[in-house]
């Protein structure tokens, strides 16, 4: 199930959390998960969930899936036709438009129709997004932001890129304002990583606590929605990159932005709080309230990411007194 991965191309551990195993093997529920993307491709994979007795998701075949984007200057919505392409993957060719509206529908052979709605982020969360000095700077004139921030840490011996299992990132906006959720701070401060001591990281921020895997932030999601307001920000954050043979991090190595639907982002605090939670009782798996869903008629996520990839803050790598030697 590689589709179904926390940020599309982060492989990891979230895809466990919406296998669901059916108690009565008479009513499989489906799983949907379709995440619309600022590419040109957009997928959709559906899968029925397991029987008690079972590790598998069978593959949902022959399902009508299409998207309806709501268009403001027209009470007809514009419509998208989902192709299959087998295995349980349904694909179509549109790009999302900044701050439309998205109705996800899908109708099976057997009758049941599932729904599901989402709002493609605001084109103005992250304006002139870039790296400076040894924090990435932008301007967001769009509130509520919902931002996941997260390193991909490339390796030679596999030939490719994966999610750093730790990245430190400032907490404040200014000197006051927290924006950084600490739900999923590690028990690591960054003076616990050997490699970083003598870091411009650690120097500066050596008695901070690491994050697993991503940084949460939420910025104005407690403000009048459709409230614009311009601010500037400025955010560290440093993954805890494997050090290679040149003294930094893999020059393939780079940092990704996600600015997500209000939907997407609860689904993916949710699936992150179950897996650190490690709870093994089996009525747990039952609990479908355990994790967000947004899909009436089954369960699952359609929600929505626009994503940056940026290089990294070289700066804070570099060895103290490097630049002056």
């Amino acid at each position: 199930m590689r589709r179904i991965l926390l940020f599309v191309t982060v492989a990891g551990i979230l895809p466990s959390c919406t296998e669901v195993l059916d108690l009565d093997p008479r009513a499989q529920r489906v799983v949907v998960y379709g995440i619309l993307e600022n590419t040109m491709k957009q997928v959709v994979e559906l899968r029925y969930t397991s029987y008690l007795s079972e590790d598998y998701m069978p593959p949902v075949e022959n399902a009508r899936v299409w998207v309806e984007e709501e268009n403001r200057n027209d009470p007809v919505a514009i419509k998208y036709n989902f192709k299959e392409l087998g295995n349980g993957y349904y694909e179509s060719n549109f790009t999302p438009k900044f701050g439309s509206r998205y109705h996800l529908e899908i109708e099976l052979q057997d009758g049941r129709r599932l729904s599901g709605t989402t709002l493609f982020p605001a084109q103005e969360n992250l304006l002139n997004l870039r790296p400076e000095g040894y924090a990435y700077s932008f301007r967001t004139a769009y509130i509520p932001l919902y931002l996941w921030i997260y390193g991909m840490d490339y390796s030679d011996k596999l030939g490719k890129e994966q999610v750093a299992n730790y990245i430190y990132g400032s907490r404040r906006y200014l000197s006051s304002e927290e924006i950084l959720d600490p739900f999923n701070y590690s028990d690591l401060f960054v003076k616990d990583v050997p490699e970083y001591k003598n870091r411009f990281v650690c120097e500066y921020h050596g008695d901070e606590l690491l994050s697993q895997g991503y940084l949460r932030y939420e910025i104005g999601v407690k403000k009048i929605p459709q409230l614009y307001e311009s601010s500037d920000f400025w955010i560290t954050a440093v993954p805890i990159f494997t050090i290679t043979e040149t003294g930094l991090p893999h020059s393939k190595s780079y940092v990704v932005f996600d600015s997500v639907s209000e939907e997407y982002d609860a689904y993916l605090k949710s699936v992150i709080l179950l897996q650190k939670s490690e709870k093994q009782d089996l009525t747990n798996l039952y609990d479908l309230e355990n994790a967000f869903s947004n899909i009436e008629g089954g369960i699952g996520i359609f929600g929505a990411v626009y994503r940056s990839k940026l290089s990294l803050l070289w700066n804070n790598y570099q060895e103290i007194g490097y630049e002056n030697q």
